[in-house]
C-alpha cells in the first residue's frame, strides 16, 4: 500500500515537471471551471512536486515506523523487511514512474493534478509550520533575485535528468545564473581602453574621428577625460555629413561595485545605451546595453562585426 501511494505521488510529480509551463496554462485555462483555484499553480508549478515530495517523505516515515513496531527486537527480520521495502520502493515507488510519468506526461497530467492538489490542501498545515521555521532560521529577503536565481538553477538540474534544451538554450540559462553574481567592474571596458573624444571639435574633425574609430557610440568629454558630458552616435554624425556636431545624447553614471544585473534593468527603464562608471568622481570604465546583454546569452555579432575577432 505504501509503495503504491508513493509510486502515484512519484508519477504526478513526475508528469507536472514533464510539462511545459505553457502547456500546463493552456490545460487550466480550457478545463472545465476555468482557471478558479488553479490558478495559483500555474505561477509555482513547482509547488505540486513540492507537495509530492513531502507527502512521500511522510509515508516512506511512517511505513518505517510500523515495520520497526511490528518486528520488535528481532534484529534480522526488521533488516529484512527494510531491505524488501527499499528494493520495492525503488524499483515499483520510483524507477517505473518516472518512466511512465515522462513518457505520458500530457495525457496523465489532467488526471493526477487534482490528486496532488489535494494532497496540497492535506499537507497545509505541515507547509505553514516549514514555512514558520524557515523564516525563524533564515534571514528575510530583500529583493526576489534570489527567487530567480533558485529557479533558474532548478530548471538546470531538471534539464539533467529531463533533456530540456539544447547546448546552446543550456548555456543561456547558465549564464543567467552567474550573471546575477557579477559586478559592474567585472563587465566594463577599463578606462585605458576607451576611445573618447573632446566636445569642442569640429564637425568634421568630429566625423573623421568617428569614422575611424569602429564604434557605433563615443563619449564626450568637455574640459578632462573625468568630467563626461555625453556621447555622439555614430548615425547621427553621418547623418550630417560632417557639416554640423550632433547634438550630445545622454549617458548613465554608475558605480563599478553596482550589480551588474541592477544596471541591467535601470538602463532598460531609462532607455539608456551606454553607462560611464565612475570611482570617486574619476572615470574608470564604460559599459554598453550589448555588454550586459553579452554576458547573459553569450556573444552578440552583427553583419558589422569581424568574423576573426
Amino acid at each position: 500500500m505504501a509503495v503504491a501511494a508513493v509510486a502515484l505521488l512519484t508519477l504526478s510529480a513526475t508528469a507536472v515537471r514533464a510539462v511545459s509551463r505553457l502547456w500546463l496554462r493552456h490545460w487550466i485555462e480550457h478545463r472545465v471551471g476555468g482557471m478558479g483555484a488553479m490558478a495559483r499553480y500555474l505561477e509555482r508549478p513547482s509547488r505540486l512536486v513540492h507537495t509530492a515530495g513531502t507527502a512521500s517523505m511522510l509515508v516512506v516515515f511512517a511505513t518505517g515506523s510500523v515495520i520497526a513496531m511490528n518486528d520488535g527486537v528481532q534484529a534480522w527480520i526488521f533488516v529484512r523487511d527494510v531491505v524488501l521495502f527499499l528494493g520495492l520502493l525503488l524499483v515499483f515507488g520510483q524507477l517505473l514512474p518516472r518512466a511512465v510519468g515522462r513518457r505520458w506526461a500530457p495525457q496523465l497530467v489532467p488526471v493526477l493534478v487534482p490528486v496532488l492538489r489535494l494532497t496540497d490542501l492535506i499537507l497545509a498545515p505541515f507547509h505553514a509550520l516549514a514555512d514558520i521555521v524557515r523564516r525563524l532560521v533564515t534571514r528575510p529577503e530583500t529583493t526576489n533575485g534570489d527567487d530567480m536565481r533558485d529557479g533558474l538553477e532548478e530548471l538546470l538540474r531538471d534539464g539533467t535528468f529531463h533533456d530540456i534544451g539544447a547546448t546552446e538554450e543550456m548555456a543561456i540559462i547558465t549564464g543567467v545564473v552567474q550573471f546575477g553574481d557579477k559586478t559592474v567592474r567585472d563587465v566594463m571596458t577599463p578606462r585605458p581602453d576607451m576611445f573618447l573624444l573632446r566636445d569642442d571639435l569640429t564637425a568634421a574633425e568630429l566625423a573623421r574621428q568617428v569614422a575611424t574609430a569602429g564604434y557605433s557610440r563615443v563619449p564626450v568629454y568637455r574640459d578632462s577625460p573625468d568630467q563626461i558630458s555625453g556621447m555622439v552616435h555614430v548615425f547621427d554624425v553621418f547623418r550630417r555629413r560632417g557639416e554640423a556636431v550632433p547634438a550630445v545624447r545622454p549617458v548613465a553614471f554608475t558605480r563599478p561595485e553596482k550589480s551588474a544585473k541592477d544596471l541591467l534593468f535601470e538602463m532598460l527603464r531609462s532607455r539608456r545605451q551606454l553607462a560611464i562608471v565612475q570611482d570617486g568622481g574619476a572615470v574608470t570604465g564604460l559599459v554598453t546595453l550589448e555588454d550586459l546583454l553579452e554576458e547573459l546569452v553569450g556573444d552578440i555579432r552583427d553583419e558589422h562585426d569581424d568574423g576573426s575577432e
